[in-house]
């Protein structure tokens, strides 16, 4: 199919089961488990022939390719169950489809869970059918034959399956398989922050895998008794435990690991010295007081330089090869020490200068072909790039992977030459496309138990699915900020702005709930106030309260809650706050899906009154407005301070006549919003597509110009004044510390400017700085980093004194904006 070199290996297929029961049997007068009943996916191996250099030698990359074990369901068939006719081959499908899923919603983390389960087991029942096959194999031999290394903590569930393969299905006792699984096990830790380490919950891993959670019990149990002989019962238990108890009880894979390697490693010396100091101290004691302080070693391969050298920059591996007299350095890096012998000659000099200024212009002609880029080719030019998270395997319809390239928008650069005595330092970042362009929420909620138990809402959980009765359980979650950022994550939000809710029975969710959820989370919440209209005094002193002090971007007044119009002498205390405050008002236009009446919503004359008596009052309407949507679209034309928000329709949902307002003139005035926690993002972004827009216009949708000043207008300096305390949370920042870095020269580049006299800063080298990076959702302190750039970009690039010296251009959504 496109691919001469990968061979089919239909003779090379071994079962993967999911889900089922573990049964006890007695087998010969013993007890043993079987894993019966479940799901049964077929791993149908791909092999692809690997030659190495210079060599006759040739290995094996062996793949693998999910396959249903029923390949159509003819009775679902013939019941019209079309869709579940075919259902075992999608679901197989889905697990060599692309590797690392979005794991940020529940069925993502079971799909990554079963993927590596997948291919964990596959090799591993292959492996061993290779050892099985010599004639006479004793399996004391196993460790001097198979070497399995566990790739950081993706498929360390390899202990489980091991021991399982050879005590249930080989027949071997229990300690045997231990000493063959840790002999042959190796581990290569890739992260040093804790918060990337793998931990998959038990509910899951128990419906999943269940007879692997019984192993993993019994490898904990047998090495909690180790550490207890030596310790007692002590912190240090708890750390080393396999298990994490708490409010969900979860399996630490990096724990199992390194409990069932034979030898743990980083990537780089230094690497491994923060595993000992940081990531596993505790483990590191225990090998040390055991008599094994080699155990966590450093083995460190480096880079190929045939690749990295020879074939990247074969300008540069010319001058190696001239100067040494031959390729051999391409197979032995230790010949390259005798170019030290030329360190001194100018000629050398001038060919290496020569292949620098070369490269570079080839760098500056393929922006400028690729992105209208132009680059100062005497700049010093660093570029990050960090792989992409989602990576498409290789199968019986693909030679390969198949990157999506990063999708650059037009930025023109054209630098001021600078002089001999400055260089003028770019950092740009380039990386793989993985999802949409992320968007801002301009209505959600992160609601209390008081919000979803109230009357009001019984009809908006009713069509939504979600049952009322769930949330009157004492102990009942409601929504945890967890959840709602895990929501925001799987519809790729980045921000969410989060209102109060205030009713004349009470508050609903209070400011001091919005704050508490706000300051925990910074930069991905902002706060939206609201107040008891009935004492306008009180109820505006606490809106200037939160907006001035704490940070909150707009006010939000819902009139059907309240059973008044728009234009009540009640709200008007508040519309008058909103302008002098300079936040914009929020408010619910249409139809109401609680149990009030609708007319409050009426755009006409009621929305329109408040626009002519508040000319300078910038007003967000949700909820689109229908069924007057016409009304709202008249309005819209009218008011150059009115926007629509989308929030509680489904992109399917929304009327023809505003898709195709969107479309035309009404591009820059309708906000993305969702109503969460009654519509989910996921929802959201999977019917994206289907409006059809322009992406200049999606961009503007999802991330409205409007709506991004309102989010970072409450940032002002005090980003700068935040950035210590950003620093001390971010113990490890690893990957994201030239991020880091970077934005803490950009910060110091900008009071230098703030300080200098006018006179003087036209003396000053003016620069452009591309700066950019994504983290995955598990990587709390590296989005810390993330958000922290982007509040600077906001900052400074709308500082008249300094922006004509000193622009920062972010990478947001794997495309470059300059941030307005």
């Amino acid at each position: 199919d496109g691919c001469p070199f990968e061979i089919p290996r239909p003779d090379v297929t071994y079962p993967i089961r999911f889900y089922g029961d573990v049964e006890e049997v007695e087998v010969d007068g013993q007890k043993v488990s079987r894993w019966v009943g479940g799901e049964i996916v077929q791993a149908m191996a791909y092999d692809n022939p690997i030659p190495g250099f210079d060599t006759f030698n040739t290995n094996n990359l062996r793949l693998w390719r999910a396959c249903p074990s029923k390949e159509f369901d003819l009775n679902a068939y013939n019941s019209a169950q079309f869709s579940e006719a075919i259902d075992q081959r999608r679901r197989a499908e889905d697990l060599s489809a692309v590797l690392y899923p979005n794991d940020a919603t529940y069925e993502g983390k079971e799909l990554r869970l079963r993927q590596q389960y997948f291919f964990v087991s596959a090799s591993l029942q292959d492996l061993l059918r290779d050892f099985i096959k010599r004639p006479n194999y004793e399996w004391s031999e196993l460790p001097e034959k198979v070497a399995v290394q566990m790739n950081d903590t993706h498929p360390t569930i390899a202990v489980a399956e091991m021991m399982r393969l050879l005590v249930d299905v080989q027949q071997m006792d229990w300690y045997e398989a231990w000493d063959l699984t840790r002999k042959c096990l190796n581990y290569t830790n890739h992260t040093v922050m804790p918060e990337a380490l793998e931990k998959w919950p038990v509910e899951m891993m128990e419906r999943l895998l269940p007879r692997h959670v019984q192993i993993i019990g019994e490898i904990n149990w047998v090495w909690i008794n180790q550490l207890m002989e030596r310790y007692g019962d002590g912190p240090i238990i708890q750390a080393l435990s396999i298990f994490e108890e708490g409010d969900e009880k979860k399996i630490r894979m990096g724990n199992l690991a390194i409990v069932g390697a034979n030898k743990v490693n980083g990537v780089a010396a230094i690497h491994t010295e923060i595993i000992k100091k940081e990531t596993f101290p505790e483990f590191y004691q225990w090998c040390c007081d055991n008599g094994e302080p080699s155990r966590i070693v450093n083995m460190t391969n480096g880079v190929t330089p045939r690749r990295w050298v020879h074939c990247a920059n074969p300008a540069l591996s010319a001058i190696f090869t001239k100067y040494l007299g031959s390729q051999k350095w391409l197979t032995d890096m230790d010949l390259l020490k005798e170019m030290l012998k030329h360190k001194e000659d100018p000629k050398i000099h001038a060919e290496w200068m020569a292949m620098k200024r070369g490269c570079k212009a080839k760098l500056a002609e393929w922006l400028k072909e690729t992105m209208d880029l132009e680059i100062d080719q005497d700049a010093l030019i660093d570029i990050q790039s960090p792989g992409s998270n989602v990576k498409p395997l290789m199968s019986s319809q693909s030679s390969g992977a198949r990157a999506n390239v990063a999708r650059m928008a037009r930025v023109a650069l054209r630098p001021r030459q600078p002089p001999p005595s400055l260089a003028h330092h770019c950092c740009s970042l380039r990386h793989a496309m993985t999802s949409s362009c992320k968007a801002v929420d301009a209505w959600m909620q992160h609601p209390t138990k008081r919000f979803m138990t109230d009357d009001i809402f019984t009809s908006l959980l009713r069509w939504n699915r979600m049952d009322p009765a769930q949330f009157q359980q004492d102990g009942h979650p409601v929504y945890s900020t967890q959840m709602s950022l895990s929501s925001m994550d799987s519809g790729f939000v980045e921000t969410g702005l989060i209102s109060a809710w205030y009713s004349p029975q009470g508050p609903m969710i209070t400011n001091e709930d919005v704050r508490q959820a706000c300051e925990s989370h910074p930069g991905c919440f902002f706060g939206v106030a609201s107040g008891d209209i009935r004492n306008p005094v009180r109820c505006v002193q606490e809106i200037r309260d939160y907006v001035q002090n704490h940070g909150f971007v707009g006010v939000r007044i819902l009139p059907w809650l309240w059973q008044k119009y728009a234009n009540d002498p009640l709200f008007y205390p508040i519309y008058t706050a909103c302008v002098e405050l300079g936040v914009p008002l929020c408010l619910q236009v249409g139809q109401t899906g609680p149990m009030r009446p609708s007319d409050m919503g009426r755009p006409i004359p009621y929305l329109e009154q408040v626009l002519l008596d508040f000319p300078d009052l910038v007003v967000v309407a949700g909820h689109i407005g229908a069924p007057w949507l016409d009304e709202m679209l008249f309005l819209a034309g009218k008011f150059p301070n009115l926007y629509i928000d989308t929030s509680a329709y489904l992109p399917s949902r929304y009327p023809r006549e505003l898709v195709e307002y969107m479309r035309g003139r009404g591009a820059k005035r309708v906000l993305y919003g969702s109503n969460y926690p009654m519509i989910q993002h996921q929802a959201i972004q999977k019917q994206l597509a289907d409006l059809k827009l322009e992406p200049d216009t999606m961009q503007l949708f999802l991330r409205h110009e409007v709506r991004t000043r309102i989010v970072y207008s409450a940032c002002e300096l005090r980003v700068f004044s935040s950035t210590v305390d950003c620093l001390g949370r971010i113990k490890r920042i690893h990957e994201y510390k030239r991020q880091l870095l970077n934005i803490l020269f950009v910060i110091h580049r900008y009071l230098h400017l703030k300080k200098a006299l006018p006179a003087e800063r036209k003396q000053c080298q003016k620069r452009v700085v591309l700066i950019g990076g994504k983290a995955a959702s598990a990587y709390v302190n590296a989005k810390i980093i993330i958000k922290l750039i982007n509040n600077v970009a906001k900052v400074i690039n709308n500082d008249p004194e300094t922006s004509p010296y000193l622009k920062l251009l972010v990478l947001g959504g794997f495309i470059f904006v300059a941030v307005p």
